[in-house]
């Protein structure tokens, strides 16, 4: 009793989220029964007033009304025969017809139904194959870190992938900026970095990204020491790396992937401090992840 009210409640339940969705859809059945019932009412009305014209005819000639032979009576349907498009399309013999039209628009549906459940299935497959790539496809990861000279920052790619990936391209550069996120956009990434020995990068493994830069240098060489230190302006560091997986062919450009990586300067020095207490104390200051998100990003 039990799992029968359950059944019950569950068919109701799915019922009541099927009209729910579709309302508009039941509102626009719901009218068009009612027109058409209105409109067989109609027709059966005026073909009952003909009959009732052609026994009252009858009644006048004879005194009464009398049964004609079966040419008399195929007459009198024919005369009696609703008049308009619509009593003759919903009249009894046409009612086959419709049964069948009604039958196709329900095969129609269902087939639409049956390819939209495919779609999703599809569609579920796709992302959960998607998935499985992204997990499994190559990650090349940039970082940032100071060298044993204590001047000179190296950049280091590691693939944190689980597949290998092969390199396309790298480039390395640096600017001045007002405002870290004055960065022109998109990015022109012209300075091509000198390529690895190994262009194809397996799981774990790292590859340095050009020379590095020695940042005390760069703002002593281009007189920026004073307006970097009092954050007139902004050393950027920045560059990309192009790479392709090999979970896809080579003529694929799904396979193709891109990392981009932009560091900002932060100074510790003082700018009024001469060269050679400069070069005493050695005052290097920290990279920092910034810039634009078109500078900042993994495909």
């Amino acid at each position: 009793m039990r799992h029968s009210l359950r059944v019950l409640e569950y068919n109701y339940g799915t019922m009541f989220r099927w009209v729910k969705q579709r309302w508009w859809l039941c509102i626009v059945i719901g009218a068009t029964v009612l027109i058409i019932g209105w409109q067989k009412k109609r027709c059966d009305a005026q073909e009952q007033k003909c009959r009732a014209d052609y026994a009252a005819q009858e009644a006048r000639l004879y005194g009464f009304s009398v049964d004609g032979d079966a040419a008399e009576q195929e007459a009198i349907n024919q005369a009696c025969e609703p008049s308009g498009e619509f009593c003759r399309a919903f009249s009894g013999a046409n009612l086959p017809t419709w049964l069948l039209v009604l039958v196709g628009i329900g095969g129609v549906l269902a087939a639409l139904r049956t390819i939209g459940t495919l779609e999703k299935q599809a569609n579920a497959a796709m992302l959960n194959a998607q998935a499985v790539i992204n997990a499994e496809r190559p990650w090349f990861v940039v970082s940032l870190t100071l060298d044993e000279s204590g001047r000179r920052f190296s950049l280091s790619c590691l693939n944190q992938g689980n597949t290998p990936g092969k390199i396309i391209s790298m480039s390395a550069d640096y600017c001045f900026v007002d405002k870290p996120e004055d960065l022109p956009i998109p990015p022109v990434y012209s300075s091509a970095a000198v390529m690895p020995d190994l262009s194809l990068i397996v799981h774990r493994d790292s590859f340095p990204i050009g020379k590095g830069i020695d940042p005390e240098h760069v703002i002593g060489q281009n007189d920026r020491r004073e307006s970097v230190y009092e954050r007139i302006e902004f050393l950027a560091y920045y560059g990309n790396v192009v790479y392709r997986d090999t979970l896809y062919p080579e003529s694929s450009e799904e396979g193709n992937h891109e990392s981009r990586w932009c560091f900002i300067y932060e100074p510790s020095g003082l700018p009024k401090l001469t060269k050679a207490a400069l070069a005493v104390l050695n005052p290097v200051g920290t990279f920092a992840r910034s810039g634009p998100v078109e500078y900042n990003g993994y495909t």
